[in-house]
C-alpha cells in the first residue's frame, strides 16, 4: 500500500470487489449444476413413465411394469 500509494479504502473496496466477483462465478455455476440434475431427473422419470405406458399398451403384466420401472400399482394402472 505504501510503495502504490492506494488508499486503504480503495484497496478495501477493490478486494471486496474482486471477492463479489468470484462468488457470483461461483453461485452461477452452483446453479446451473442444480439445474442440470433437476432437469435429468425430469428427464429420467419422463422416460420411465413412456416406457411403462409403452410396455401396458403391448400388453405387460402389471406386476412385471412395476419390476421394471419401479411405479406402483397405482402408477401403472394410471397410464
Amino acid at each position: 500500500i505504501r510503495k502504490q500509494s492506494i488508499d486503504p479504502a480503495l484497496l478495501s473496496e477493490i478486494k471486496d470487489e474482486a471477492a463479489w466477483v468470484k462468488a457470483k462465478k461461483r453461485f452461477v455455476k452452483e446453479g446451473i449444476e442444480k439445474g442440470m440434475k433437476k432437469g435429468m431427473e425430469k428427464g429420467m422419470e419422463k422416460g420411465v413413465l413412456i416406457v411403462a405406458k409403452n410396455m401396458k399398451k403391448t400388453g405387460v403384466a402389471v406386476k412385471t411394469i412395476m419390476e421394471a420401472t419401479g411405479l406402483s400399482v397405482e402408477q401403472v394402472e394410471e397410464l
